[in-house]
């Protein structure tokens, strides 16, 4: 497993195709808390899960690539923009006063 292979992964979840351009394309399928989460539970199966990923020697935790965190953080730009998905969260803003 390697970071292009889990980039493509996630690109496939938020955008809905492996190929898209991020700088472009808005993430409409999926949050960046979700892609967040889907890298932790990867990590959590990785060998060397404490160790970063080593991009010479291609060893280590493939999630913790400077690659996926980019990704990361593109998605969540585009969220702040209101560009990306929009949140699922149905909760009240305030708790009236009793």
């Amino acid at each position: 497993l390697t970071p292009v292979d889990i980039y493509h992964y996630f690109k496939l979840r938020a955008y809905g195709n492996a190929d898209a351009n991020e700088d472009v394309e808005n993430p409409t399928k999926a949050r960046s808390s979700t892609i967040h989460f889907y890298k932790k539970a990867i990590s959590y199966f990785m060998p060397n899960n404490a160790m970063s990923w080593n991009e010479i020697e291609n060893v280590g935790n493939p999630t913790k690539s400077s690659m996926i965190n980019s990704l990361v953080r593109k998605i969540k730009t585009k969220e702040t923009a209101r560009l990306g998905r929009e949140s699922q969260a149905r909760r009240a803003l305030f708790v009236d006063g009793e």
